[in-house]
């Protein structure tokens, strides 16, 4: 008895040895979940040197920005204790020399204290703000490093703020913990941030030009590959404007609220410019009054011009504090750093078309680093009301609060209606800056080719891979989706289980979004038309809604007929449908499958995928061989183990395994060994 369960044992464990992969393999699952049987292709063999050394340049440039920042927090100390000691020597012998007049012999250790202290002051202040980009940088390449890795949890942003509840993003791993947005995103600003997620959802196929001109889909798309190359190169010029961006805090703060009060401005009223060229006036004269009194003890009304500024002040700081309040907000610290990531692009050089007309978009209307550096410093200046003693004693004695109070209301007028332009510029910025780094540290992409004539193939890929997958798990394939003018198109995909079907759908959904995101794609060539994606991929029930799991894909399928059926010449859709109807009786799904086909072919606009493990539904090709082909994946069974190849052939699927699969799992299937496997 032992010895039989001990050899069911070790033939259980056999069992369980074989290698699992493909349709079940998500992302985040490693090289090891591959066929040990199938060896890498050249190009994957090349792609997976290409991340190694990638992450290797990557790891030493983060040792190295990390020991800047240890070595800059011990300077700072140090010059700190130095600050100290040089206070008390310039300050002890300064009181040393007044107290005992004998400035002889005070005099120089006074004067060298003193100095020491202003250098140290300098150094400190120099080192303080260096410290933090040091660290900044550190951080930008440990993320790096981190997308390049496809280590997923070290990134912490996935995107879940930028979805608007479309099926695909969710199906296509768009956003979430291991998406094409974390893959993708570097930006810093949370604008950036949106932009990016935006440009995912598809923004181009919808919205105006911009920057790019009067231009076409197909340009615009050019323009901005041709950006994004170009910024794949300026490694230096991505990393300051990142560091910069996110100095003072500016990349966790929605700069939504600055924005509006920019754009809420009115123009400054008479009246308000001669209440501050009079409280200018007054604090003149008040503190001349005091200088001449104290200096040459004549008698003056500094008094009567004091009172009168504290009449001022009363009179003005309610309706004044209404004007520049949402100016105080957690975004005015890093308006310093938004001012020099515009002063670093205003000044660089670009080659590219696509940059150079972005550039020259930024400068019309003057130079924003200078309107955003004026605004810093006046919310600089206010920023005082933070000090209740300090606000009264500036804004009394002073007139502070008038002052500046005055001067960001009269920008407002001026320069709030270019800031959202100026912001919006910057955010596409880092959107293009993220797809270029992306570009930079994958050697095997390509950048799409879109066309827009109408008898040309819906999708045209030659080489494709999954892009969230890693290098070295990916197994490439070419496809073609025909969609001849005013008639549908379909590919029936059929294969066992776990052979790539469901994992080379999502293939080509995760492409085509990358593709009109303005990204690389991962295949060697990528040629599509203008379209927009519906999908029914890995439907779940709902139960706050009270729908079984049928049902929803029911209700989805339903959307993706109707959206199938409105499409135009102009922009077709693409469908991706996987195992549609599994939830019900074999019968049914035949006939309802057969039926959701035959609407799908009949839309003129529209082509697309279905996968199935109904292998009657093949038979459409005969009533549609010119719009319908089939193709599949297979696998082979050694007796000990499944093999996969993920490769796509023509013609319908001849082997099944799901009996293999549970005697694997150690289910015993009475015969399922010798039952035959062809289809």
């Amino acid at each position: 008895m032992g010895e039989s369960g001990s050899a069911s044992a070790h033939k259980l464990s056999l069992r369980r040895s074989f290698v699992l992969s493909s349709a079940l393999m998500r992302p985040e699952l490693k090289s090891e979940m591959m066929p040990t049987s199938s060896p890498l292709t050249p190009q994957q063999d090349h792609a997976t040197v290409s991340a190694v050394s990638a992450v290797s340049l990557l790891e030493r440039a983060m040792s190295r920005s990390q020991a800047l920042a240890d070595q800059l927090d011990h300077d700072i100390g140090r010059v700190a204790t130095l600050r100290f000691f040089a206070f008390v020597i310039g300050g002890s012998s300064s009181f040393a020399g007044w107290y005992d007049s004998a400035w002889e012999l005070y005099a120089a250790p006074a004067l060298i204290g003193w100095a020491l202290f202003g250098a140290a002051m300098w150094r400190h202040r120099r080192l303080y703000a260096l410290a933090p980009r040091a660290q900044l940088s550190a951080q930008e390449q440990r993320e790096a490093i981190a997308r390049l890795s496809h280590d997923w949890s070290a990134l912490s942003d996935d995107g879940a703020e930028q979805q608007r509840g479309a099926h695909h993003e969710r199906e296509l791993q768009v956003f979430g913990e291991v998406s094409l947005y974390k893959l993708l995103n570097s930006a810093r600003l949370s604008g950036g941030r949106a932009r990016l997620g935006a440009l995912l959802r598809g923004a181009l196929l919808r919205e105006e030009p911009s920057w790019e001109g009067e231009a076409s889909l197909s340009t615009r798309l050019e323009l901005r590959q041709g950006a994004a190359e170009e910024l794949a190169a300026r490694r230096s010029l991505r990393k300051q404007v990142s560091v910069e961006a996110q100095v003072g805090g500016q990349s966790r703060v929605d700069l939504e609220p600055l924005i509006r009060w920019a754009e809420g401005g009115d123009p400054l009223p008479s009246a308000w410019r001669w209440r501050s060229r009079l409280g200018l006036a007054l604090v003149s004269s008040t503190w001349l009054q005091i200088c001449l009194e104290l200096s040459l003890e004549l008698n003056t009304a500094w008094q009567l011009t004091l009172v009168a500024q504290l009449v001022l002040f009363a009179l003005t700081t309610r309706p004044l504090s209404a004007r520049y309040a949402p100016l105080l907000g957690e975004h005015y610290k890093g308006l310093e750093g938004l001012s020099r990531c515009f002063e670093r692009l205003e000044r660089a050089r670009f080659e590219s078309e696509g940059l150079s007309r972005w550039q020259a978009a930024l400068k019309q209307g003057g130079a924003p680093s200078l309107r955003i550096a004026e605004l810093s410093k006046t919310s600089e200046a206010l920023a005082v009301k933070h000090s209740a003693l300090l606000y009264g004693i500036l804004s009394i004695g002073f007139c502070w609060e008038l002052l500046y109070g005055v001067k960001a209301w009269r920008w407002r007028a001026e320069h709030g209606p270019r800031v959202r332009r100026d912001l919006e510029l910057l955010y596409d910025w880092e959107a293009l800056a993220a797809m270029g780094a992306h570009w930079a540290d994958h050697e095997q992409l390509s950048w799409p080719e879109l066309t827009e004539d109408p008898s040309a193939p819906l999708v045209e890929a030659t080489q494709l891979n999954h892009p969230l997958f890693e290098p070295s798990t990916r197994r490439a394939n070419d496809f073609k989706l025909e969609a001849a003018e005013g008639q549908g198109g379909l590919v029936l995909i059929t294969g066992s289980n776990m052979s790539g079907k469901s994992s080379f759908m999502r293939s080509i959904g995760t492409n085509v979004t990358l593709a009109f995101a303005g990204a690389p794609v991962v295949a060697d060539a990528l040629r599509l038309r203008p379209l927009e994606l519906a999908t029914s991929v890995q439907v779940t029930d709902d139960p706050a809604r009270g729908w079984s799991r049928f049902y929803a894909e029911v209700r989805r399928i339903r959307e993706v007929i109707e959206r199938a059926e409105g499409a135009s010449v102009e922009r077709p859709i693409l469908y991706l449908i996987d195992e549609m109807l599994s939830g019900t009786n074999s019968r049914e799904r035949r006939l309802a499958s057969r039926a959701i086909a035959a609407r799908l072919l009949s839309a003129p606009h529209a082509a697309g995928i279905i996968t199935t493990h109904d292998l009657d539904l093949a038979r459409l090709e005969e009533l549609y061989p010119e719009r319908l082909r089939c193709a599949h994946f297979s696998d082979v069974f050694d007796g000990e183990r499944l093999i996969f190849d993920y490769q796509l052939r023509e013609g319908v699927a001849q082997t099944t395994n799901a009996l293999q699969v549970l005697w694997l799992e150690g289910i015993e299937v009475e015969g399922a060994l010798e039952e035959p496997r062809d289809s």
